[in-house]
């Protein structure tokens, strides 16, 4: 039964295709109209493909002035940069051109393209302190070597005050800590009584 099947399905397509033939030898003008039309899908697929190569080069040719940090650069700490000119391609969103008056908001590793993400306005701890927060000055004891910018949790008496504080400051003693506006009533009457830790985050 299969191989009757195989013999039906051959002399079909035998047949099928010598009435093609005999089509197109009566009426040439259909094969001539089938070549145009793929002779036109192929053109404008090439065109298509070269339209894409001269925007990549236009786009590669194109360069835009941005800031590179000339070396790395800690939260906090103002902007160490140079101008660069490279191609638009490349260029991530929110490059910045000017540093004035900016500083860090995270670590910026030396060839990094400066964006508005990385930085912040110079205004103090203020500027570092997330919304919603507050900017506490504590006294830590014993001291935790903790940097501007680390995250760290708040520990007084064996139990933890802030889960979630991100030093912004320091200046002599003095350890200026940004936490949620509700934990920071805590964080003085912790430091008066000479026992607020800050637990270091890896």
């Amino acid at each position: 039964m299969s191989a009757f099947r195989s013999v039906t399905t051959f002399r079909s397509v035998t047949t099928v295709t010598v009435s093609l033939r005999r089509l197109l030898i009566r009426r040439p003008w259909i094969q001539w109209m089938l070549i145009a039309i793929v002779a036109f899908g192929i053109a404008v697929s090439v065109h298509h493909r070269v339209r894409q190569v001269d925007l990549a080069r236009d786009s590669w040719g194109t360069t835009l002035p941005v800031l590179m940090a000339t070396g790395p650069i800690d939260v906090g700490e103002s902007l160490r940069v140079e101008a660069r000119d490279i191609p638009i391609a490349v260029v991530p969103k929110g490059a910045i051109t000017d540093a004035a008056d900016l500083v860090a908001r995270r670590r910026i590793g030396e060839g990094e393209i400066v964006t508005r993400l990385d930085v912040v306005a110079d205004r103090g701890p203020q500027a570092m302190t997330p919304t919603g927060w507050l900017a506490v000055p504590v006294i830590e004891s014993p001291r935790s070597g903790a940097s501007v910018g680390d995250r760290v949790q708040v520990a007084s008496d064996g139990f933890v005050v802030s889960t979630q504080a991100l030093v912004v400051d320091r200046f002599d003693d003095v350890t200026v800590l940004a936490v949620p506006a509700d934990e920071a009533p805590l964080l003085p009457a912790a430091a008066d009584a000479g026992s607020l830790t800050l637990l270091l985050e890896p």
